[in-house]
């Protein structure tokens, strides 16, 4: 999805098992890492194998009860000092330029205790696929905290059960036994004697279909003449008018009677300004809202027609985070045309010099950070090997927070549990125990571009930034590392919706629109114009069209990935000063207090859980 560069905006018990049990652990906070340092003119040289934090019988990095490991980190030729300003131009998908982004469960009773001296270890969950539910539901897919450290099911609905009514009973004709006395009578049948009922018939079929449309809406085939279009306002947020303009000539031409209006929305307090709108009868027909705006949105949103798509069709056409969050009981409430997620960016020339390989587990990417990080004689940080372990410099920390704790089986409403402390701790050691990063490194989207970081993790958008800011960086996105036996990533998704404030009309023109868009041909008309802006155009949202970007070198390994993504309110960068900014709010204090009052986890999460639990009461978000 396309994005303008910008900073990173404001987002946001037991004890820990002891380290005598790795095998439950697959995540073991180490003790300060020894980072010897090495003068920057050095040759690059892989770390030797001392370097390596010693590994649990599970593949965990289990360093807590060895002694500080010693780093030769591989030197390099120097980093930029000064970072290179932005020269190329990012297209601005917005009026004003911003970057764009990225459940009822119960309440596990874990009262905070003293924290363990002993650091927190992460246990992975056990991969199961998330099944749908049977019954359509207003409320966005449930999240259950683990019983007894499993991974957390989806909330399950009842079905409701097939009433069979039994026939009427025909009641019985009453004889009409002929006159013996009367005559037999010819009688001539007239030849109009069908024209009444015929008559009748049309007349019911009539009211009939305009009962069907006043209350049920139009159909696909809704449009009025070239003399006299209906109107569609359109809301949208990322793409230009230089590139929906054509795809809307092109639906124009084909569709004499319907005549669009694209306009492009700023990005900041655009859900407010939406929901202000359609609340006072001044909205558009088709508007764009996140993924997780489902809920809030739901009463303002008309279902899909089926004869746009059919629910079967578009369960078989979308990812399973999609349907999730968009079904309801009235059917599907929107169509998304893109895909986005989270993926790990490396320097490739780096990489190739030190002899390594995209790290696979959260394990491996600790190493490989810990290898490549260059310090002066000082310890200050020249390059270093990970953006991770901060929220002011890090782009994006809030959906990385929200995919270690999935990837955990916490639960992100109620994380004060050693799976939810246990995610928080690994994302601070970076920073804390690891040093591969700290605060006086510029934003991670920029040191990534200057060659100040090796590694990032960001959605595919930021690749339109880097390649901005140095057009001559070689680098690559690999899938985001996991955990020991599990496969789940994260998605941030933007879809487009029908208004039910709309006439019967208007509706039913723009779904046809929609439609349009969502046409195979039309995606890849929408790609190949998106492409000439920028590096690359909007990922298919569409599993069947996946493979045709699979081999991408920036856009495959999202997609790699998308079948196994979840997400929740913790999506950044989506300006909404609603669930995803207030709760990522929270979780950014409580992170700033580990890192700046040295607070534990368990100290600090009792207050992000009742910060969640008023950020949902709020806006009326299931528990």
């Amino acid at each position: 999805m396309a994005q303008p560069t910008s900073q990173n905006s404001n987002q946001q018990n037991p004890a820990s098992p002891s380290p005598t049990t790795p095998t439950n652990k697959p995540f073991t906070s180490p003790a300060p890492a020894e980072v010897k340092p090495v003068v920057e003119s050095k040759p690059i040289a892989p770390a030797p194998t001392s370097a390596t934090p010693t590994s649990t019988t599970s593949g965990s990095i289990d360093v807590s009860a060895a002694k500080p490991a010693t780093v030769t980190p591989s030197p390099s030729t120097s980093p930029s000092q000064t970072p290179k300003p932005a020269t190329g131009t990012t297209p601005s998908p917005s009026v004003e330029s911003a970057p764009k982004p990225s459940s009822s469960p119960t309440t596990p009773t874990a009262a905070p205790s003293t924290p363990s001296t002993t650091p927190p270890t992460i246990k992975p969950p056990t991969s199961t696929p998330t099944p749908k539910p049977s019954t359509p539901s207003n409320e966005p897919p449930v999240i259950k905290p683990p019983a007894s450290s499993t991974a957390p099911s989806k909330s399950e609905f009842s079905q409701l059960p097939n009433i069979n009514l039994p026939p009427a009973p025909i009641a019985a004709s009453p004889s009409n036994p002929t006159n013996p006395q009367s005559p037999p009578v010819t009688v001539k049948k007239s030849p109009f004697r069908f024209l009444f009922p015929i008559l009748g018939i049309g007349l019911l079929l009539f009211v009939g279909y305009m009962l069907f449309t006043r209350f049920f809406g139009g159909s696909i085939t809704g449009g009025g003449s070239a003399d006299n279009p209906v109107q569609v306002v359109y809301w949208g947020l990322w793409e230009p008018p230089v590139i929906m303009d054509e795809l809307i000539a092109q639906f124009e031409a084909e569709n004499p009677g319907i005549d669009i209006v694209y306009q492009q929305q700023t990005v900041k307090e655009y859900r407010e300004r939406l929901q202000n709108n359609l609340a006072g009868g001044t909205g558009p027909d088709i508007f764009r809202f996140h993924l997780t705006w489902t809920p809030l949105l739901s009463s303002a949103l008309t279902p899909i027609p089926d004869d746009v798509i059919s629910a079967a069709d578009f369960e078989a056409q979308q990812y399973p985070v999609v349907t999730s969050w968009l079904k309801s009981q009235k059917g599907y409430l929107g169509i998304p045309y893109m895909y986005e997620g989270l993926g790990l960016y490396y320097n490739h020339s780096v990489f190739e010099a030190a002899g390594k390989t995209p790290p696979k587990t959260w394990e491996e990417l600790r190493q490989t950070a810990l290898e490549l990080t260059v310090k002066d004689k000082n310890g200050v940080i020249q390059r270093s090997g990970v953006a991770l372990g901060t929220t002011s410099n890090v782009d994006n920390w809030s959906d990385i927070i929200g995919v270690l704790l999935l990837q955990n089986s916490a639960n992100p409403i109620h994380p004060n549990t050693t799976l939810g402390q246990d995610a928080l701790t690994f994302y601070t050691l970076f920073s804390q125990t690891d040093r591969v990063w700290d605060e006086t490194m510029p934003t991670s989207t920029i040191a990534f571009a200057t060659e100040k970081t090796v590694m990032m993790i960001a959605p595919s958008w930021r690749a339109h930034e880097v390649r901005s800011i140095n057009p001559d960086l070689d680098f690559a996105i690999a899938p985001l590392p996991q955990l020991p036996n599990t496969n789940v990533s994260w998605a941030s998704i933007w879809v487009d919706g029908v208004s039910s404030q709309s006439s019967k009309e208007k509706q039913a023109a723009a779904w046809k629109f929609l439609s349009f868009l969502n046409q195979k041909e039309t995606l890849r008309s929408w790609y190949a114009l998106a492409s000439k802006q920028r590096l690359f155009g909007e990922i298919f949202a569409r599993v069947d069209m996946a493979d045709q970007l699979s081999s991408d070198p920036y856009v495959g390994s999202y997609l790699s990935q998308a079948s196994t993504a979840k997400t929740w309110y913790l999506n950044s960068q989506t300006f909404d000063n609603g669930p995803n900014d207030k709760i990522s709010k929270y979780y950014e204090d409580a992170i700033n207090s580990m890192l700046e009052k040295s607070s534990s986890a368990s100290q600090v999460l009792p207050t992000v859980e009742q910060g969640i639990s008023q950020v949902m009461s709020q806006y009326q978000l299931s528990q």
